[in-house]
Formats: C-alpha cells, structure tokens, sequence
C-alpha cells in the first residue's frame, strides 16, 4: 500500500527474478500531490515568465512559430526537479538519492559537460540494464562501482554544468537504456567521462509518466513502458552483425534476435521500440513510414529526418542514430 505521509514511494513491481520497489529521487512530490505539477518542475525562462512545462520531458523547448501552429524544436532527454529547500544563502540543500538499487557506473565530479557533477546507475529490473542520470549536482556522495539501494543519498542538488543559474538549481533525472556498450565510440563528441554514458547513446523514457503509470499499474515492467511508446518513423535496414541493443533487450524483438535485416520503429527523439526482422533488406537505410506531419520533419525530430508530409529520409544525425545501434 502507498504511504501518502512519506510522500516517495511510488510502486513495487515484480521483475521477472525479483521484486523491486521505485522511489522518487528527492523530497520533491508535487508530481502525486498538484495538478498540474507545476510545483515539481524547475521550468525555463521565456521572455518575461517561467515556463514550468519546459523542465518536462521531450520536446518542450525552442518554440517556432509557424502558419500550422507552434512546434517545440527543442528535446529535453530528462526532467528538471525543482528544489523544496534552500540554505540561508538560497543554495538549494535537497538530498538526491538513487530511484531504485543500483551500481554506480559513471561518477563525475569535474562537472566538465553538460550535465556537471552527475552520477549514474545500472539498474537490472529483469529485462536488461536501465540506466538513471542524477545531473547538475553541487556535490557527490558516492565513488564509481558502490552498490547503493533504493533511498540511497547520491548528492545534493546544484546547479553545475550548461548555463544555469542559482535560481534555477533543479536536479536533471533520466531514465535511459544504451543504444550500444560493445562498438568504437570515439567518434562521439564526449568532452570528459566514460564516452558509452554520450546524450547520443542514451535514449530514454519520460520518468514522470514511468512514476505515474506504476501507480496505477503496480506490475508494469519496463519493457511493457517502452513497448507502449508511440512510434514516429521505422526505417528498414540491412544488419551486417548481430545488434549489441537486441542481445541485452530481446524483448524488443517479438521473434528473431539476429536477421538479415530489421525494420526498425522508433519515436520521435529515436527510442528504439520495436524490431522486426525482414529477410531482403535495402542496401541502404530507407524510412518506410512517418507519422503524418504538414510541417518540416526535422522540427519533430530533432533533427533526425528530413521532409515533410507522408515523406522522409534519414538526416546526417539519423544516420549516425543507426550507427550506432547496427554497431558501425
């Protein structure tokens, strides 16, 4: 049963070895309590007001105002938490903790990329790594490789990293999986850190919409969440080896794990949803259908197609999408 008092644990659901339980990662839970949760959010300065929608998940930000309306250009990979507690300096001193048991596999405290300071735990929740960002934090109370539980404090909330200001400290939490653990990603535009834990190789989920589903549906597993996302474009392709995502998510797949060739649906920010295998696959990635748009594709997509309409291709950074998961 939830406990309304404690106000951070969200569900507990069975993987398929073990039970595990998923909390909310700060003291912060307007998420269960506001509607809207305009209190949970840490927003973004537009023009002369604060926009809490711009602290949500995906594309939130960069609004471009066209004859169809107005289209947000801008992904945000993550969700920005606001502070319930500041110092008499006006520092905010919320303790960040672990949302679930996990192992700190990225720890970095040089706060030489974007995301700052910032922590990083594996999760297994029975259907192959998850992986939880804690980012912009003003100090780090854990070393790469501890063990840590569910409630575990990580560090405390800041504001490093990017252009933030004290008045918009907030703690940045994803919940992602890797696109690719096993190829050469030294291509990627990494400045500091472990270049596998790259904003390229990390797609992820909306952790709000996550906590609120296992509420209502306490047996929800992650594979179940991915599955249910709605899929913008699939590409077909050839796949000269086996795919590194498939081998450790094979649930991503509803029949073969290796194939000639897979089409491949994704969403708009380029989640990987679902792969089905094809046995004569182009020479070359070909979008084979595109959620209908009268506007510019590139607008929804981050830049990951081209066209417009029923009509699309791969952009430079669509390709270097499938690269990445084919392995390349």
């Amino acid at each position: 049963m939830l406990r309304p008092a404690i106000g951070l644990l969200v569900c507990s659901f069975l993987a398929k070895a073990c039970a595990l339980e998923l909390s909310l990662p700060t003291d912060n839970a307007a998420l269960f309590e506001k509607q809207p949760p305009e209190p949970f959010y840490m927003g973004v300065d537009r023009e002369d007001r604060r926009v809490w929608q711009g602290g949500t998940f995906g594309f939130v930000r960069s609004p471009l105002v066209w004859l169809g309306g107005t289209v947000f250009t801008q992904f945000h990979e993550g969700i920005d938490i606001a502070p319930v507690r500041r110092d008499a300096n006006g520092m905010p001193a919320d303790e960040v903790r672990a949302i679930s048991e996990g192992t700190v596999v990225l720890c970095e405290t040089r706060g030489l990329t974007q995301y700052g300071n910032q922590v990083v735990l594996r999760h297994d929740w029975g259907d192959g790594p998850v992986y939880s960002r804690y980012a912009h934090l003003r100090s780090v109370t854990v070393a790469l490789g501890d063990k840590v539980q569910r409630g575990r404090a990580l560090g405390i909330m800041g504001y490093t990293g990017g252009a933030l200001t004290v008045q918009r400290a907030h703690l940045h939490l994803e919940v992602d999986l890797m696109l690719q653990q096993k190829a050469d990603l030294s291509w990627l535009p990494e400045r500091a850190g472990d270049v596998r834990y790259h904003p390229a190789n990390m797609k992820g989920v909306d952790a709000a919409t996550l906590f609120l589903a296992l509420r209502t549906k306490p047996e929800l597993t992650m594979a179940e969440f991915v599955k249910a996302q709605t899929p913008y474009f699939s590409v077909a392709t050839k796949a000269d080896e086996p795919v590194d995502l498939l081998r450790r998510c094979g649930w991503l797949s509803t029949g073969k794990l290796e194939a000639p060739g897979w089409k491949m649906s994704f969403t708009e920010w380029g989640l990987p949803v679902h792969f089905e295998a094809i046995l004569d696959p182009p020479a070359t990635p070909q979008v084979v259908w595109v959620r209908a748009f009268e506007g510019k594709h590139v607008w929804t997509t981050g830049g990951l197609l081209s066209g417009t309409g029923e009509s699309a291709v791969l952009s430079t950074s669509g390709l270097a999408l499938l690269r990445l998961i084919l392995g390349e």
